[in-house]
């Protein structure tokens, strides 16, 4: 019996109305459920919240992980990118909201919760 494959993210990309997208979702590798997602204003990054208590950075174009943000207490219920793409917000059931800020392309630096 062989090692079973481990879980990916899907994300499929529809020509909705208005620049919006259409992503499905499914367990994030050992991030287990996803509870949000939230595309980068540009549109090359999506982020993934999770029970596993991290935020998980996709590129869309492979579907591959990018990078895994960790710092939060508890499950993470939310992401929301700022409008310009330098900061995403996360908010957990630690009653935190952490700003994730995003000074050089694919470089976060340390979360403040506030």
């Amino acid at each position: 019996m062989g090692r079973p494959s481990r879980p990916q993210v899907g994300i499929r990309q529809s020509g909705c109305g208005g620049g919006q997208r259409s992503t499905d979702s499914h367990a994030a590798g050992d991030q287990g459920i996803v509870t949000s997602i939230a595309w980068s204003p540009d549109g090359k990054t999506l982020a993934s919240a999770g029970y596993d208590y991290t935020i998980r950075l996709w590129q869309p174009a492979s579907g591959q992980p990018i990078r895994t943000l960790e710092g939060d207490h508890g499950i993470v219920t939310s992401v929301a990118w700022s409008p310009d793409g330098k900061t995403l917000a996360s908010g957990s059931n630690d009653k935190t909201i952490r700003l994730w800020e995003h000074p050089a392309a694919n470089r976060f630096a340390r979360s403040k919760a506030i």
